[in-house]
């Protein structure tokens, strides 16, 4: 008996005691990373439905949908290293005039099929969820997107003249994306939200809006450092989403 105790002391018990821990901290890595696996199979989003759809060069996107005015609809972009569910406490919140929305995850991210780091491929994606939401009756359509996603978006709408973006802490360039590039095209379609202890976001922030030549009503530079969808969170988030929900109408057409 006190051999058996002692080897489960010993090398061969300290190897399984390794072995072990070393399982449980690739578990808890797995469950923290969002792209090691989807990370919210089980998440119930109020209202929404799953849906699926392809990029132009194959990759399966993953989202939700949420149906309320069939014309209308806003499609959220995440940001980096993120993925839809940032977006859905505000998507389940009621907003002006009620559109609809559809929130999704970009290549690599998430339960969509790729590579994070296919930067370039988001633009694509996003064109992707254009067609998507068409293809479903919807004609109206605005773009709120995020750090990455913001780029994204402005980069795939870039000639499309009857869509709208409204951009929290959008870089000016990212990846390989040049929002800057394509800004002068957004004069009268483009908002912009950015920190100003976000030094880099805001940096960007001015450039874009000299570009554009995005008007004081649709540009709002606030204290604070936060960063993309953390804009329009807590105290100073909540005049922001007012902000947010009094400048939505005009991205749409009607």
């Amino acid at each position: 008996m006190r051999r058996a105790g002692r080897s489960a002391h010993g090398p061969a018990g300290r190897l399984v005691a390794h072995v072990v821990i070393a399982c449980l901290v690739a578990a808890l890595t797995a469950c923290d990373d969002p792209h090691a696996l989807d990370p919210r199979p089980g998440r119930i989003t109020p209202g929404a439905a799953p849906v699926t759809f392809p990029s132009e060069d194959g990759q399966g996107l993953a989202g939700r949908l949420w149906t309320n005015d069939r014309s209308r609809i806003l499609v959220y972009l995440h940001e980096y290293r993120e993925d839809e569910s940032r977006w859905w406490p505000l998507a389940e919140e009621p907003v002006a005039g009620q559109p609809s929305v559809l929130t999704f995850d970009f290549r690599g991210h998430g339960a969509s099929t790729g590579a994070p780091d296919d930067i370039e491929g988001t633009t694509r994606d996003v064109q992707a969820a254009i067609r998507f939401v068409r293809a479903r009756g919807f004609d109206d359509i605005a773009l709120i997107g995020a750090g990455m996603g913001a780029a994204a978006g402005m980069l795939a709408v870039a000639d499309d003249p009857s869509i709208g973006v409204i951009g929290l802490s959008t870089p000016m360039e990212f990846g390989g994306l040049r929002p800057i590039d394509v800004a002068p095209r957004f004069h009268g379609r483009l908002v912009l939200v950015a920190a100003r202890d976000d030094l880099s976001a805001a940096h960007s922030y001015e450039q874009l809006v000299a570009a554009a030549k995005v008007p004081p009503e649709r540009r709002e530079l606030i204290d604070g450092r936060a960063h993309g969808a953390e804009l329009l969170a807590g105290a100073k988030g909540y005049s922001l989403r007012r902000f947010y929900e009094k400048t939505l109408p005009g991205m749409f057409r009607r």
